[in-house]
């Protein structure tokens, strides 16, 4: 987003840049960037060392407790058929949906944005698997990034971590599957609100990339990703963006699809962004493992559709009613 902001532009005529005066130790030498790398990575493992025992001793509290839901989303997903390993080809498509009407639903169903965006998914993934060799009994899991980050805090450095919310893929009636993940959500929150401030961000990166490549690497040629169940089925990402339209050269920029990563296990990666109004989709898979994601892009305009028709549901037991389908 900040790099959008620097390169574009919030009306039609194009603002002037002045030119940055040169600053000094703008152009370090090698051995400045490698001096600075390795403090930087001292500093960060020496943090990381730290946080591991408060870590540690909080999750062992929660698990002894059983509070704050901590089961309900640390549950091993069911497998599909984007949960192996996976090849190069990518399939890559897009949706876009109107930020007022999915606001209006998330009120009339007393939930957030981001809970009516993971319902609609479960929704469109759900008709996806029912005409792919059918619905798994348990709910798909996403992998949903959590920012960490105050507000006003703009520093360049990576404040998330990761949590699980179940997307209720096992219940047929979107109104009952968004009080479903609802309650989902409300868990992983209580998890990471009693998680905030131990949780580790900040990781050594000194040769970082070439170990990470060589241990996906090494993933994907041993094929553990066919063996072990998936602890998530895709990763879900719902990225704030802004409110006004954008700009290039005096050129409208008119939708945000934002395209994303997959990788062995997660073949299926859907993130979304907020744009002048829009919720724009940019759904990215592994193309040996889910080649019709066309279906799934409609699907969510399909899943919304029923949602938005969808009466709420006054109370959890009435959601519950007679066992998922």
């Amino acid at each position: 987003m900040a790099f959008a902001q620097a390169l574009l532009d919030v009306t039609p005529r194009p603002r002037k840049v002045d030119p940055a005066p040169r600053r000094a130790g703008e152009h370090p030498s090698l051995a400045d960037l490698v001096g600075t790398a390795v403090r930087a990575s001292g500093v960060q493992g020496v943090k990381v060392i730290r946080q591991l025992p408060q870590l540690a001793s909080a999750l062992a509290g929660l698990v002894k407790g059983g509070g704050a839901g901590f089961g309900r989303n640390l549950a091993f997903g069911p497998r599909t058929s984007f949960n192996g390993q996976i090849e190069a080809a990518r399939s890559f498509a897009t949706a876009s949906l109107p930020l007022d009407r999915v606001k209006r639903v998330a009120a009339a169903h007393g939930a957030t944005i981001n809970e009516v965006v993971l319902t609609v998914i479960g929704g469109a993934l759900r008709n996806y698997l029912d005409a792919h060799g059918g619905v798994p009994g348990k709910s798909l899991i996403a992998a949903v990034p959590v920012s960490l980050r105050e507000a006003g805090n703009t520093e360049a450095t990576t404040l998330a971590t990761m949590t699980l919310a179940s997307l209720a893929t096992n219940v047929a009636d979107p109104a009952a599957r968004l009080v479903e993940v609802r309650a989902a959500s409300a868990a992983a929150k209580a998890v990471m609100k009693q998680l905030r401030g131990v949780v580790p961000t900040d990781f050594p990166s000194l040769g970082l990339p070439w170990l990470l490549s060589a241990a996906a690497g090494a993933y994907g040629r041993l094929g553990v990703a066919n063996r072990i169940p998936p602890i998530a089925n895709l990763v879900v990402s719902n990225v704030p963006g802004p409110p006004m339209p954008f700009y290039l050269a005096g050129a409208r920029l008119k939708t945000y699809w934002p395209v994303s990563i997959v990788e062995h296990g997660l073949g299926l990666n859907i993130t979304l962004q907020s744009y002048a109004g829009s919720l724009d989709f940019g759904l990215i898979a592994a193309r040996s493992a889910l080649p019709d994601l066309h279906r799934v892009a409609r699907g969510l305009l399909d899943a919304f559709a029923e949602l938005e028709a969808a009466q709420p549901l006054a109370s959890p037991t009435e959601a519950r009613g007679p066992a998922p389908t």
